[in-house]
């Protein structure tokens, strides 16, 4: 299905009878003149939420409810996908969010999805000639796990990560700084390295090793740079507990970002 989303209103769009993968959004953004595309100022400034009521229950299942970059953080990592989305088009911007698996909306499920975008996202936006077009992504394959998304914040000023992530983890990344990549960013950094338990596995490592490992994952896109710091990508781990030491305190918007695997 697809419907079309007003700058700075809060929409509910709700699907059903659908087998999708992903959720698309347009977000044409243009400035006063109708034809010049917005520079993006702010994913942050976008808030989206996707839920899940199967018949006969009453308490949904959120796959992420939070803001847009911070979603992009987690499931961008590892990948030059964060670039592509960026890619300004001859409106504006195409940004896919995926369910990490494939979704089967059967006789009296619904996906109820919410997305807000404050004007301020984009660099001079002019609400007349701005919109946001949104589709669902079909798929064909077998109704399967999904990735839910979740945000994991620190408290103001700390530089000690000690965190237990829970089970089914297929990704954590730390998200310390939006302004820029990496390497550049004078923001807080596991100097010391990083230690990742879980049942059966262990991940103590420098931050060097985390950062080749990251930087190796994009080695096809030499011009591309490591934007958050992914700490792991694989396979779910179980009882997982992540532990490190920062260079200095973090700020507001430091969180963790994680994936992890779960029947909805």
């Amino acid at each position: 299905m697809n419907d079309v989303l007003k700058i700075n209103s809060n929409k509910t769009i709700t699907i059903t009878g659908e087998t999708i993968d992903a959720l698309l959004f347009h977000f044409k953004a243009l400035q006063s003149d109708g034809s010049t595309v917005c520079a993006i100022a702010d994913l942050n400034k976008i808030s989206v939420e996707a839920k899940v009521i199967r018949r006969g229950r009453t308490v949904p299942q959120f796959i992420f409810n939070g803001f847009l970059d911070d979603i992009l953080a987690v499931q961008t990592a590892n990948s030059t996908r964060d670039e592509v989305f960026r890619e300004a088009r001859s409106d504006g911007y195409t940004i896919a969010i995926s369910l990490g698996g494939v979704l089967r909306l059967g006789v009296g499920d619904k996906l109820q999805v919410k997305c807000k975008v404050q004007n301020t996202s984009f660099t001079s936006l002019s609400t007349t000639h701005s919109e946001v077009e949104f589709e669902t992504v079909p798929s064909n394959g077998m109704p399967s796990v999904l990735n839910i998304v979740e945000m994991i914040p620190y408290e103001v000023g700390t530089t000690n990560v000690d965190e237990n992530l829970g089970n089914n983890i297929t990704k954590i990344v730390l998200c310390h700084d939006f302004t820029t990549h990496y390497d550049n960013s004078s923001k807080a950094k596991p100097v010391s390295g990083i230690n990742l338990t879980a049942t059966g596995f262990n991940k103590d490592v420098s931050e060097n090793q985390v950062v080749l490992e990251n930087n190796m994952a994009i080695q096809y896109s030499p011009s591309s740079n490591v934007k958050h710091l992914c700490i792991y990508d694989g396979k779910p781990i179980s009882n997982a507990k992540l532990r490190a030491s920062l260079n200095t305190g973090v700020d507001a918007d430091a969180k963790i970002m994680v994936l992890k695997k779960m029947a909805v």
